[in-house]
C-alpha cells in the first residue's frame, strides 16, 4: 500500500540552500555574530559528507523542479526584520 501524497507543508526552519550562496548569507556579514557562512559548515560536513550540496535534495531552493509539489508555506524572516515580543508580528530592525 502506497503512503498517501502531501496535501499542504509548512516547513519551520528548513534548510532550502545548503551551498550557502544566498545573499541573505552575506547581507548580513559582520552584522550578525553568530550565524555566518562558516557557523554551519560543520554541520554540513557531518549531514551529507561528500555530497554535492548543489543536487535538488539538498538545495531544492535552487535546484530542484517542484512541479506536482503540494502548496507550502515557508516561514522566512527578510533581512532587516525580526520578530516582536509578541510573537505574531515582525518590526523593522533598519
Amino acid at each position: 500500500m502506497a503512503c498517501p501524497l502531501l496535501r499542504r507543508s509548512s516547513p519551520f526552519s528548513a534548510s532550502l540552500d545548503l551551498t550557502l550562496s544566498s545573499g541573505s548569507m552575506s547581507g548580513k556579514e559582520g552584522i550578525d555574530p553568530i550565524f555566518t557562512r562558516e557557523t554551519p559548515r560543520p554541520v554540513l560536513a557531518m549531514y551529507c559528507p561528500g555530497e554535492d550540496v548543489h543536487q535538488p535534495l539538498l538545495s531544492p531552493a535552487l535546484t530542484a523542479d517542484l512541479t506536482g509539489f503540494p502548496p507550502t508555506l515557508l516561514y522566512m524572516t527578510p533581512l532587516g526584520w525580526r520578530p516582536c515580543p509578541a510573537g505574531n508580528r515582525a518590526a523593522r530592525t533598519d
